[in-house]
């Protein structure tokens, strides 16, 4: 009971607190803090924060981020300890793994809670795609995208009684070194890197963000190993030649089971691949980036929307929201995608359908669509900063 009065307090004091600054005009410019559906203007946008991001942050055209504003609905209450008196501490039972070098409380409903408890090889559901660690050879990063759950049973009026995304691995990152070790670097509330160390100085990591239309692999003195577990039938529209050199930066990869994916290799110095099996292996150590695409069924139209976007990757997120002044019941928040690689070019990144309905002019549609596991069908945007406007939020009301 002590807890869930505490809770309602700290809630309410919470409101209380938005709707009081709500009233106060943005930080710095004295402008109005609610955004619109213009959103070519600064002050269109909630704040990210003020912080910088890696990479490119200003790719939509702004030379720095918006000012703090005065309240965000995002600012805890506290971050003092609870009093030991309301909430005794305890260690929780189940310890976490490849957590070594971070510090403070690890969250327990993360997305990278599979990469957390031991032993670590679970399903991370990314959208559109789901990764997995290998347990066994080839030591790297699984992919996999699947265009249909598979059913099963029949309930009420037809209903199917059960569904599920089956797990293959589509494509994946590795490197030919042994490996050592495998961390979490960092993480946000919608990425996390990991690290794995390998012999000889070797390393390679994976920034999983989520919405991501690529999956990112970076090499640090290392030998890249792409694979499948499916037959590669075809490379950049020819048929694949077992023990073939496959040079290049960009590589279109056909598979047996109908798949098409793109391979793409950044910094601008073409990489050898030599097709053995169902891998293909660098022919030496390197320091690169290199990306994976799936192209959508049947859609050769997209293919050149995911070339130019290839070089941008994301890293990261800043999240920020606001509520709107002369609306008392509409609220919008805003993701600032944090991005490495070409600044040149924007990112390109999928949205949800749920991001998708209140998302502002403030990024770009393309026809870029591929299916997420659980939550319909996601379609990609082009722009680091994407604003999304909540027109009309659940009105909240309290028994006395």
């Amino acid at each position: 009971m002590t807890l869930r009065i505490l809770f309602y307090l700290l809630f309410a004091c919470s409101l209380s607190l938005t709707w009081a600054c709500s009233d106060e005009p943005s930080a710095g410019d004295g402008s109005s803090t609610e955004p619109t559906n213009e959103a070519t203007d600064s002050t269109d946008t909630p704040s990210d924060g003020g912080q910088e991001g890696s990479g490119d942050s200003g790719s939509d055209g702004q030379s720095e981020p918006d000012p703090e504003p005065p309240c965000s609905l995002l600012e805890p209450i506290s971050t003092s300890r609870p009093s030991p008196e309301l909430f005794e501490g305890v260690t929780h039972p189940v310890s976490p793994i490849r957590a070594d070098g971070l510090e403070g409380p690890l969250p327990t409903n993360h997305f990278m809670g599979n990469i957390l408890v031991s032993p670590g090889h679970e399903a991370v559901y990314v959208h559109p795609y789901v990764v997995k660690l290998n347990s066994s050879e080839p030591y790297g990063l699984s992919i996999s995208h699947s265009d249909g759950p598979v059913t099963g049973g029949s309930g009420s009026a037809g209903a199917v009684q059960f569904y599920f995304n089956v797990f293959e691995r589509d494509m994946g990152f590795a490197m030919a070194e042994p490996t050592v070790d495998t961390q979490i670097a960092a993480f946000d509330e919608m990425s996390v890197h990991l690290k794995v160390s390998g012999d000889e100085q070797a390393s390679m990591s994976w920034p999983l963000v989520r919405g991501m239309a690529y999956v990112t692999a970076e090499y640090t003195e290392a030998t890249p190993t792409v694979f499948t577990q499916h037959a590669v039938v075809s490379i950049d529209g020819e048929g694949a030649v077992q023990g073939a050199t496959y040079t290049g930066q960009v590589f279109d990869i056909g598979l047996n089971n109908g798949d098409r994916w793109r391979l793409y290799v950044l910094g601008g110095e073409d990489i050898s691949f030599v097709l053995s099996g169902q891998q293909l292996n660098a022919s030496a150590q390197m320091t690169a980036v290199l990306r994976l695409a799936k192209v959508p069924a049947a859609d050769e139209s997209v293919v050149e929307v995911l070339d130019t976007h290839s070089g941008t990757y994301p890293v990261g997120v800043n999240i920020s929201a606001a509520m709107h002044q002369s609306e008392s019941d509409a609220a919008s928040y805003s993701f600032l995608w944090e991005s490495a690689g070409d600044e040149a070019r924007e990112l390109l990144h999928y949205a949800l359908p749920h991001h998708q309905d209140i998302i502002t002019a403030a990024a770009e549609l393309t026809d870029l669509r591929l299916r997420s596991t659980t939550k319909g069908e996601m379609q990609a945007y082009i722009g680091s900063r994407w604003t999304l406007r909540e027109p009309k939020l659940t009105s909240i009301t309290w028994l006395a």
